[in-house]
């Protein structure tokens, strides 16, 4: 056969999937890697996934010749000296000095047993691959049997193989030779407990010409084979094989990609953004379209498609009270809800599709004015991920199709001194290469927590020792590594990405923690306020151990400068250019460097008697505030305070806008809206 030219396109490696001690990572098409007691085994590696990631390998086998199984330049990268490469007869005079293992035929390499299993095609075609040419593996190692099937189809030497824990199986699309219902069938024989459909994607992987791109990724089948064999108790895992040309991240200026945006910054400086308007006048007002139910989910974009959640009670008009005031009963609705999830078209408003998460009684009852829709959903352009607390976590593909959920019981966020006041959840997922970011701070089994975003697979789970918050996590890059760094009351800290390790703590604050950490000038911002303080921290990246404040101390070795009584409450501050940006539920706005923390002002939005939740945005030299009032006051940025204006939505809004191409998203009481200048 001929050899294939990979075209480079780094595809991310992601999290690996546990089977006892065995782990197992799936990169590209057919390439993946296999992991135990300190031996890294790789299948087909492939130069075009991203492979500064991947481990060294012990052993490197090799299932067919063609480059995209057998790539020499991913071969010498990732073998280790002397490491043993297994290929298969084809595959004799591309490697010179691999080991060759003839179908039928087992050996032992450091401990791993290695049986060829034959792979061949029986209907004819190009390409083809005749009998005793190509292998499959059977791979023993720690008390697992993963049998990698490679390019075959259901021939009787495949069917023969039994006791699998793990299979890899090829769907051979768009080449007909291995159908779904003939795949099934063949799953069905093996009776593997897992299985994951690979290899069924011929078109993505062929050589792109110059000025070119790769074609959309077929699922077809996929559900199918999915719905067939979980009948018959083999679990189906899909893997992205094959990921979607969306960009590694996201774009500044198009894509707001969660809460706040890129990073929480809540900073666009790309399109200029209009200081007038009026909703109730229909001036500057792109659209205005209705959503049913209540929802303080902030709109996420990305691209052309505008997201967010709701709650739909069965209540005809429930109740949302707004202010500033201090009741903390709940909200008695214990009618059925509808969790929904909805995307719109951001030219138009025009529904893209809409989908119901859950249909039930909300677990926990709600504060006056929360909603059971306050979490901001998460988006990296490939996955939609929705967070509505008790009612669970749950990940879809672009267009709407549900990938998978998670269930994690009770999660009650209330006062944590009277516990019957139920207040809602309202933290907001996080995605950050290939992982779902949750924290999960309520009155009892708080958790910080990662997820694979493809599988749903739990990668870890910290617990947490402190009282219901509402903040969102941060991933922040401080000394050397990547971060998830939390909000709290007994416990503000950060804890490692790879591992959900502790790296840092500290104690004191509000007690209702709300805002999300930010990060600028190389400091970790935080605040927090309720009960005896209300600090703002500016931490810095070699934050390590417990970093809590003396007594009377304001500045520490981590900790460049601090205040205890001038934090936000509800609003996540923001830093724009040098300056940040600390707005209180009661209008109160101050405004510090951001490096030093030198005061330049404080004054006043609002009337003493307006509240403001949603947090701060910031474009063209301007900051907007949203008032729970609806009305968006625009402060001009600088060391001076100055008030530009204040533009009205026409109802309440608790929601924190999203910025994108010179467009201002609001989501309202009752709808999302789109000002901007035609």
């Amino acid at each position: 056969m001929k050899t294939i030219v990979a075209i480079l396109l780094a595809v991310p490696l992601l999290a690996a999937d546990k089977f006892g001690d065995v782990e197992i990572t799936t990169f590209i098409h057919s390439s993946i890697q296999i992991e135990h007691a300190g031996r890294v085994i790789h299948v087909d590696p492939w130069s075009l996934a991203d492979l500064s990631r991947a481990k060294p390998a012990d052993l490197i086998l090799i299932t067919d010749d063609v480059g995209h199984h057998l790539d020499v330049k991913a071969i010498a990268r990732l073998r280790k000296p002397g490491a043993p490469v297994v290929i298969a007869a084809n595959g004799r005079t591309q490697v010179p000095d691999g080991i060759v293992m003839n179908n039928g035929e087992a050996r032992e390499f450091a401990g791993v047993r290695v049986e060829a299993i034959g792979a061949y095609d029986i209907k004819p075609g190009d390409p083809y691959h005749p009998k005793g040419e190509a292998n499959g593996y059977v791979i023993t190692v720690g008390g697992q049997r993963i049998y990698v099937v490679g390019v075959t189809e259901c021939v009787a030497e495949v069917r023969a193989v039994k006791n699998v824990a793990v299979a890899f199986f090829p769907l051979n699309l768009p080449l007909a030779r291995m159908e779904p219902a003939a795949a099934i069938a063949c799953i069905a024989a093996i009776k593997p407990k897992v299985v994951y459909p690979y290899h069924y994607d011929q078109e993505w992987v062929r050589p792109v010409p110059a000025g070119g791109s790769r074609p959309a990724p077929t699922t077809r089948g996929l559900q199918e084979l999915k719905t067939a064999l979980e009948r018959q108790q083999i679990e189906v895992r899909l893997a992205n094989w094959y990921p979607a040309q969306a960009p590694e991240g996201p774009r500044a200026g198009i894509d707001w990609p969660g809460f706040r945006g890129i990073a929480a910054r809540g900073v666009d400086d790309g399109k200029a953004l209009p200081a007038s308007w009026s909703v109730p006048e229909s001036r500057l007002v792109k659209w205005r379209v209705p959503v049913a139910g209540l929802g303080h989910s902030s709109p996420v974009v990305w691209g052309d498609m505008v997201c967010t959640a709701s709650a739909v009670s069965g209540t005809p008009d429930p109740q949302l009270k707004v202010g500033l005031y201090g009741d903390i009963t709940s909200v008695v609705d214990a009618t059925e809800h509808k969790f929904v999830v909805m995307c719109f078209d951001k030219a138009t408003g025009k529904t893209r599709w809409e989908r119901i998460a859950k249909t039930g009684v909300p677990a926990v009852k709600r504060h006056p004015k929360s909603t059971h829709a306050s979490s901001t959903l998460a988006t990296d352009g490939r996955h939609i991920v929705a967070f509505f607390g008790s009612e669970g976590l749950y990940v879809y593909d672009v267009k709407g199709e549900l990938i998978w959920k998670k269930d994690f019981g009770v999660l009650d966020s209330g006062f944590f001194m009277v516990p019957d006041a139920q207040w809602g959840f309202a933290s907001s997922p996080v995605i950050h290469n290939g992982r779902v970011i949750v924290q999960a701070d309520v009155q009892k089994g708080s958790f910080v927590a990662a997820f694979d975003i493809r599988s749903g697979q739990e990668l870890w789970r910290t617990a947490r020792a402190d009282v219901p918050t509402w903040s969102t996590p941060a991933v922040v890059s401080m000394n050397g590594r990547d971060q998830v760094i939390v909000n709290g009351w007994k416990h503000i800290g950060g804890y490692d990405l790879e591992t959900g390790k502790e790296v840092w703590r500290m104690t004191g604050g509000g007690d209702i923690p709300v805002p999300t950490p930010i990060v600028a000038h190389g400091l970790v911002f935080i605040t927090n306020a309720h009960g005896k303080l209300s600090p703002i921290f500016a931490i810095r990246p070699t934050a390590a151990g417990d970093i809590s404040l003396k007594e009377g101390e304001t500045s520490s070795a981590h900790i460049a400068w601090s205040y205890l009584r001038d934090g936000g409450y509800m609003q996540t501050p923001i830093v724009y250019g040098d300056i940040l940006y600390v707005c209180r539920d009661n209008g109160v706005l101050s405004a510090f460097d951001a490096k030093t923390g030198v005061r330049h002002y404080q004054a006043r939005l609002g009337d003493g008697r307006t509240g403001f939740s949603a947090s701060a945005v910031a474009s063209g030299g301007r900051i907007y505030f949203t008032s729970e009032d609806g009305d968006v006051y625009v402060v001009k940025a600088g060391t001076a305070f100055e008030l530009l204006g204040a533009n009205p939505l026409g109802e309440v809004a608790m929601a924190t806008p999203a910025i994108s191409e010179g467009t201002l998203l609001f989501r309202t009481r009752n709808h999302l809206i789109a000002v901007g200048e035609r």
